[in-house]
């Protein structure tokens, strides 16, 4: 899922956020935080919480 989230973000250069449904929460993904380097263990994190 990470991978094709940072791939909308380099097709879509308008897009700032996007919002990603796990189970009944909502997480925020935003371009800067895609663009890091640590964004693939980072986002883990967040998913998993």
């Amino acid at each position: 899922m990470a991978t094709e989230i940072k791939q909308y973000f380099e097709a879509n250069n308008e897009a700032l956020e996007v919002l990603v449904a796990v189970g009944k929460k909502m997480v925020s993904v935003e371009r800067n935080f895609v663009m890091k380097r640590t964004f693939y263990k980072e986002f883990r994190k967040r998913i998993e919480q």
